[in-house]
């Protein structure tokens, strides 16, 4: 599976999510249902930022031995999470409005899923680029 794919089937599954969230009223005080789009929404954030560090490579997953790649594909995506959490707390401060009834708790869920979901797709990208290495480098045998 390439990256791009990754990045494609995330981005189908957020809006889906987000778009059947919305209109089932699944965003509950409990915040799973929001939990779970941050999740998705951090391992797109990472395919993305997978996808255009190969592209222009700033990143090399295609050394076996950069395991290194995943935490710094995972602090970017975090970075990001960060802005877009201040965005979502000043927003509401401006607006005199809150999205839900404790926002620090739900600030830290929110980044928390958004680091383990860009884990996942680093930690994953990684495995599938490291075994595609590995099968390329293996010497064929034949009988």
């Amino acid at each position: 599976m390439h990256i791009r794919h990754l990045a494609v089937i995330t981005t189908l599954l957020i809006l889906i999510g987000h778009t059947l969230g919305t209109f089932f009223n699944l965003y509950s005080p409990a915040g799973y249902y929001d939990t779970l789009l941050h999740f998705l929404g951090g391992a797109w954030v990472a395919s993305f930022v997978i996808y255009f560090a190969t592209l222009h490579s700033f990143l090399s997953y295609f050394n076996p031995r950069a395991l290194w790649n995943v935490l710094l594909t995972t602090c970017i995506t975090l970075s990001l999470g960060v802005v877009w959490e201040l965005f979502e707390f000043v927003l509401a401060r401006l607006t005199n409005t809150a999205f839900v009834a404790n926002i620090y708790t739900d600030t830290l869920t929110d980044l928390v899923a958004d680091t383990f979901g860009a884990f996942f797709i680093s930690f994953f990208f990684f495995i599938l680029i490291k075994k595609q290495y590995e099968k390329v480098q293996s010497p064929h045998t034949t009988r």
